[in-house]
């Protein structure tokens, strides 16, 4: 919740459905939403694939579907992942695909000229947690 509403501002409360509460081994899905109609979230989806073949070409196909959707062309972001795009206007999503992972981080809330800002904030952060090693117990 601090990292989807850092300054609060937003007032975010965690949405879900069991499609946003799926967690497995191929999908796994946070959200937040604002308390108002229309309900405008912060979300993060992980989607695993079997091998980073299938993760590149899943996220090519999404960059198809993207324009369409955002009813602007979707363009390029370096440095996050292994390919990465902004999809703004309508949808202000951002796919990234790092090794098998493709990330979407949905940011609808707050000033428009920061959300890609923020998503990127948000897959950077993720991408680092996957990549940490896991917690040993405590003994």
């Amino acid at each position: 919740m601090d990292e989807a509403d850092p300054h609060a501002a937003n007032l975010l409360s965690p949405v879900g459905n069991a499609v946003d509460q799926s967690v497995g081994a191929e999908v796994a899905k946070c959200t937040y939403g604002t308390m108002d109609l229309p309900v405008h979230v912060v979300s993060l989806e992980i989607r695993r694939f079997r091998d980073p073949a299938a993760a590149r070409s899943a996220q090519r196909a999404a960059h198809g579907m993207l324009r369409g959707l955002a009813g602007e062309d979707p363009r390029a972001v370096e440095g996050i992942g292994d390919a990465a795009a902004w999809a703004g206007g309508r949808l202000c999503q951002l796919h990234v695909q790092s090794g098998d992972l493709r990330l979407i981080v949905s940011v609808e809330v707050g000033d428009e000229a920061t959300r890609e800002a923020r998503a990127r904030e948000i897959a950077v952060r993720a991408l680092a947690r996957l990549a940490a090693p896991p917690a040993k117990p405590a003994s």
